[in-house]
């Protein structure tokens, strides 16, 4: 697959779940980091209305038709939102919020089907969990606990995935506004209003890099880091923003960050590398660190249509 048609099938796969702007009220007060995903949005782009042709035709329809009728839910249709937030640094504390119409009955009964079922109330709520045959067989290597996954399904429309029984407790109390969340937090808020609604939107205010690297200490200096894509006056579009404790520390990222891109510019033995370091462009405001991609979104939707192509051509008998 071409440098273009990769740009343009992970921006598919990281958005093609959710819809809406991030609900602030709906995330914790203190996260380590957000991701939210925006299909909304992405359905309004050149990219996403083909994505939605694609999604459109017989096989994906069958396969569609499928899952609804396991879960009486159609994801193109229902699913409304997504956010993935992190309590703490380590992945067990990461929590997932899914908003959409769900039928709330059917994903109980789902979940007590599920291996090793287990329920403990809360409030009003009800905490089903299960194993989590993905990571079962790992642990059982490593002689650890069997990971379970964690879940409840909250009034306003949002089911809470976690690995932890806590951070469902959490949550739950969170979209009950029984805890403080995401809008007393002036530092996400100002990244958040920053954005302008992209498709995608990160960010994260520690960067977990090894001390060892000199390079990489500089990185770990940065207040905070916001990722966002989307498609703007017909371009596909990504920002990575770097906010630096001071100027000084700025200007060595913005200097790091310019002599990868004059590397990549010279590896004529790859056209995609020069492609892409053709693409972005680095500045600095301040303290402020941007890395800018920029490719128009007919490149991007051309490379997607040739890698879907080659793929049904190497699948015919």
């Amino acid at each position: 697959m071409t440098f273009i048609g990769a740009v343009g099938l992970s921006l598919w796969m990281g958005q093609a779940v959710s819809a809406g702007p991030l609900q602030r009220s709906q995330v914790i007060a203190e996260p380590t980091w957000i991701l939210h995903l925006d299909f909304d949005q992405l359905k309004q782009t050149q990219l996403g209305q083909y994505l939605t042709g694609e999604m459109a035709k017989p096989e994906a329809q069958d396969k569609f038709a499928a899952f609804q009728a396991v879960f009486n839910f159609d994801p193109r249709k229902d699913l409304k939102g997504l956010t993935m937030y992190g309590a703490g640094t380590a992945p067990e504390d990461g929590v997932l919020l899914v908003l959409g119409e769900f039928d709330p009955v059917r994903l109980t009964t789902l979940a007590k089907g599920a291996q090793d079922y287990e329920s403990t109330p809360f409030k009003q709520y009800t905490i089903n969990s299960w194993t989590d045959n993905k990571k079962r067989r790992h642990a059982a290597a490593e002689g650890g606990n069997k990971p379970r996954v964690y879940s409840a399904i909250h009034p306003s429309g949002v089911v809470v995935f976690g690995q932890k029984a806590d951070r469902i407790r959490d949550a739950l109390e969170v979209l009950d506004k029984a805890q403080p969340n995401l809008e007393t937090n002036p530092q996400f808020s100002e990244a958040i209003a920053a954005a302008s609604h992209p498709s995608l939107w990160a960010a994260t205010k520690r960067v977990g890099l090894p001390s060892n690297d000199l390079n990489a200490a500089v990185f770990k200096q940065a207040r905070m880091i916001t990722l966002t894509m989307g498609e703007k006056e017909q371009n596909v579009t990504a920002e990575l923003s770097l906010e630096a404790n001071n100027e000084e520390v700025a200007q060595n990222i913005q200097s790091i960050c310019q002599g990868l891109l004059a590397l990549l510019a010279l590896k004529n033995d790859n056209p995609d590398l020069v492609k892409l370091a053709r693409s972005l462009s680095v500045s600095r405001t301040n303290a402020r660190v941007e890395v800018a991609l920029r490719i128009p979104s007919a490149d991007v939707l051309k490379g997607l249509q040739d890698a879907t192509a080659k793929k049904a051509e190497e699948q015919k008998p």
